[in-house]
């Protein structure tokens, strides 16, 4: 229940809490907190799930990873409703190389997260 919820909102990154409304409100499910704690850390630990840390809180999230090279890409989140888009392996692979050659810098692209604005969010601006 848990990954499929996770797998279902590939996009976005959810607190245990919200993990836990959203499975139970998605299917009459009664999961409870402790089981939505120790199943989301053996899916980190087994590399199914990231964990980030929300902007300007000490809260912890989770998103699903959903290509085989997650770690590999740098990841772009949208400032307004929250999405985690991809940059596709080509535009990291330029900008990866352009860090290093220009500031001989290597960067974690794991820990990566360039913020901005979404196609969908820049047309109500």
């Amino acid at each position: 229940m848990l990954l499929s919820f996770l797998k279902e909102n590939t996009d976005r990154q959810f607190s245990i809490e919200e993990i836990c409304e959203g499975v139970n409100q998605g299917g009459g499910h009664d999961i409870s907190l402790s089981a939505v704690y120790r199943n989301i850390a053996k899916l980190v630990e087994d590399g199914h799930v990231r964990r980030f840390m929300r902007d300007g809180s000490r809260t912890a999230v989770y998103q699903y990873i959903h290509c085989r090279n997650c770690e590999k890409h740098l990841h772009m989140k949208c400032v307004k409703c929250s999405k985690i888009l991809h940059m596709d392996d080509e535009a990291t692979e330029t900008m990866l190389v352009a860090a290093m050659k220009k500031n001989n810098f290597k960067i974690d692209e794991r820990k990566t997260m360039l913020y901005g604005v979404c196609d969908s969010c820049s047309e109500d601006i």
